[in-house]
């Protein structure tokens, strides 16, 4: 059950930050042209990209799974009402086969594309 309530904060706080961000009552301090308002990396003028992180391919894969189609169904409601100020949820998943090392990676390749993170399962400390 706690991981329930995690996951329906975080998508929760995940929706409310790109909700917040079609404010026009913002500063225009971003780094792309969004029309009436700038912004910044991960947003196009027509899509939004947010970044998923899961263990599709280790020991936490069906939970992982779970997330993922949740996800994507959230995604898909919202682009079908005609996305988040007209832009449509693009989500990035990227498997890091519950390695601590190649999620790091992977979020260091990605987070300069995507304008935050929907989802990261999967934890273990590398060996020392």
């Amino acid at each position: 059950m706690g991981r329930l309530v995690r996951t329906t904060a975080g998508l929760g706080m995940a929706a409310t930050l790109v909700l917040t961000g079609c404010s026009t009552k913002a500063s225009n301090q971003g780094g792309g042209d969004g029309g009436d308002f700038k912004t910044d990396f991960g947003v196009t003028d027509s899509e939004i990209h947010l970044l998923e992180i899961e263990d599709l391919s280790g020991v936490f894969r069906v939970q992982s799974l779970a997330y993922t189609y949740g996800i994507k169904i959230w995604a898909d409601e919202v682009n079908e009402a005609g996305g988040i100020c007209e832009r449509d949820i693009v989500v990035n998943v990227k498997d890091s086969n519950y390695k601590t090392d190649l999620a790091v990676s992977l979020y260091e390749a990605e987070k300069g594309n995507s304008l935050g993170m929907v989802s990261l399962v999967g934890s273990r400390c590398s060996p020392r």
